[in-house]
């Protein structure tokens, strides 16, 4: 949700119908280009801190280089904002001008990229993960399992399908994921695939039920 400051709210009808009319131009292109959910509200929250950053008076088509710049720099310098979330909001404000606006950029943008941190991933062990799974039960133990055995991300893993499962080839099929891409993964744990048909088969009751009570 993004709360008005009392300057913003000094320019309330032009903010509300800029926006209003931003974001019908920015669903309908993302539909167009099949971008994920996630990426599509990451990138109308960077347009709109975008605009609020010069006062939520100017409309984008009238500004350019030198209010990116200003933009991007203050998000170096002053945002304390990482260096993946800045080329996010560097990636956003170009698709708003490119895609939305229809509009060049003149010159070429001076880059003012954050630091960018370099961190050794962190492993779990064997017993670790088992640990984990020791204090988790049901449902979320079979998800914790299909994230670390499948290798899924969290909103993967929670939009899965019966469709997408065949326990039998033990492959999961992975359905509009990032970049709007499907993919199979071929990692499917046989150790837990009596625990998912009996979870298939728990829910398949669940909706039988429902039918025969008419909802």
């Amino acid at each position: 949700m993004i709360i008005l400051s009392p300057n913003d709210k000094a320019h309330l009808p032009l903010w509300s119908a800029l926006l209003c009319v931003l974001i019908v131009i920015l669903n309908s292109q993302f539909v167009n280009d099949h971008y994920a959910h996630r990426t599509k509200q990451a990138y109308c929250d960077w347009i709109v801190l975008y605009i609020k950053f010069h006062g939520s008076a100017k409309n984008p088509r009238d500004m350019g280089k030198s209010e990116i710049e200003a933009f991007l720099r203050h998000m170096a310098t002053n945002g304390h904002v990482a260096a993946v979330p800045q080329r996010q909001a560097f990636i956003a404000i170009i698709f708003l001008y490119t895609h939305v606006l229809d509009k060049s950029i003149e010159g070429q943008l001076e880059p003012f990229r954050a630091k960018k941190d370099v961190h050794p991933p962190v492993v779990m062990s064997k017993n670790e993960v088992q640990h984990v799974f020791s204090q988790m039960q049901g449902t979320h133990l079979l998800m914790a399992k299909m994230l670390s055995g499948c290798g899924l991300r969290l909103v993967e893993c929670i939009r899965l399908q019966v469709q997408d499962l065949e326990l039998e080839l033990s492959i999961v099929y992975v359905r509009a994921a990032k970049g709007g891409k499907d993919r199979a993964s071929l990692l499917f744990p046989t150790s837990i695939q009596t625990d998912m048909q009996n979870h298939l088969e728990k829910v398949k009751r669940l909706h039988d039920e429902d039918l025969s009570l008419g909802y």
